[in-house]
């Protein structure tokens, strides 16, 4: 649903939103840079996002450079990608 960028800590808040099935089940998100950087978030794969509900994960210790693209992935458990791409100016 949204991406946040906090310089201060180094971290990116990623805001997923289920908008389909009853309850679904995050496996895992991801962000790469296009310099080959990968970085994974924290995800409590036993809680689920019940139908029209949202939640935050917090991607750590990332050094955001000017002009990188990052592509973020979510996996769930069901089967369901989502990608998305950011471009730092």
């Amino acid at each position: 649903e949204s991406i946040t960028i906090n310089n201060v800590t180094r971290s990116m808040i990623i805001t997923v939103r289920n908008i389909g099935i009853p309850t679904l089940h995050l496996r895992g998100i991801t962000v790469q840079n296009n310099h080959g950087f990968l970085a994974n978030a924290q995800v409590d794969v036993e809680s689920g996002l019940s139908k029209a509900s949202a939640k935050q994960y917090t991607v750590p210790n990332l050094n955001f450079h000017f002009r990188d693209y990052y592509t973020i992935r979510v996996f769930t458990t069901e089967g369901a990608l989502a990608m998305s791409t950011l471009f730092i100016e």
